[in-house]
């Protein structure tokens, strides 16, 4: 079950991206997880290999 702060986090990447966050929300498996404890909020780096030109949808 995706919590709240990761359908939040999808939404701000689709706003500065483009990408639909709805592909997002579907690879966030492929997707690293940073943990922020200090903030008690998720950071998630999306790795540079051809997995970004198809979240692109190019």
């Amino acid at each position: 079950m995706l919590a709240g702060s990761d359908w939040k986090s999808a939404y701000e990447i689709e706003s500065l991206t483009g990408i639909p966050a709805d592909g997002i929300l579907d690879t966030m498996v492929e997707m690293e997880l940073l943990e922020r404890r200090h903030e008690g909020e998720y950071e998630y780096r999306i790795p540079v290999t051809e997995d970004w030109d198809r979240l692109k949808g190019g």
